[in-house]
């Protein structure tokens, strides 16, 4: 069809139409193909729509009995899409926090799907809050530990002042003796 427009035109007029025109025949079948057939093959297409279209359309219909039936066919195929759809939304969600009311309530409003998300950044919060608390308990325990060498450190240096004071009393106590 194209081809047919520039029929009377010189071709250096047209040379960059027909370069695109060329360039485009080789790469759109491929693109129609993979985003109109879901890259399935045709001989699994054509089956498929045959099935599908054998319960609407039929030799003996006329035009506009074959484009209206076709009509109900899109429709049906639409609604099938989203009855699957939906379908797929009631599927059991797999809740790894059972206690948590949090991720329950969030099981019963979100899709499976979504669920995943919001329980995936829930289980990484988690993560971080313990491995938060693992952190702040190992220095707790350390710094615990340190005192414990202090506090060790301060009762010797008690017993030597009291050993000290001991011998002096007992110094002072022999030279009252004494005198």
């Amino acid at each position: 069809m194209l081809a047919s427009c520039f029929q009377n035109r010189h071709r250096s007029e047209i040379a960059w139409l027909d370069f695109n025109y060329t360039s485009i025949k080789q790469w759109s079948s491929t693109w129609v193909k993979n985003h109109f057939t879901a890259a399935k093959t045709t001989t699994q297409l054509s089956e498929q729509l045959n099935a599908f279209a054998h319960f609407y359309l039929e030799p003996e219909h006329s035009i506009t009995e074959l484009f209206s039936r076709f009509q109900y066919l899109f429709v049906d195929v639409r609604h099938n899409k989203l009855s699957s759809d939906f379908d797929m939304q009631d599927q059991v969600v797999d809740n790894k926090n059972p206690k948590s009311q949090l991720m329950v309530h969030a099981a019963s409003l979100f899709t499976p799907d979504v669920f995943e998300i919001i329980h995936n950044e829930y289980q990484q919060g988690k993560d971080y809050n313990n491995k938060a608390m693992v952190t702040s308990i190992t220095s707790l325990e350390e710094q615990a530990a340190s005192l414990t060498k202090v506090v060790e450190h301060l009762a010797k240096q008690v017993r030597r002042q009291d050993d000290s004071l001991s011998h002096i009393a007992g110094k002072i106590v022999d030279y009252e003796q004494h005198a």
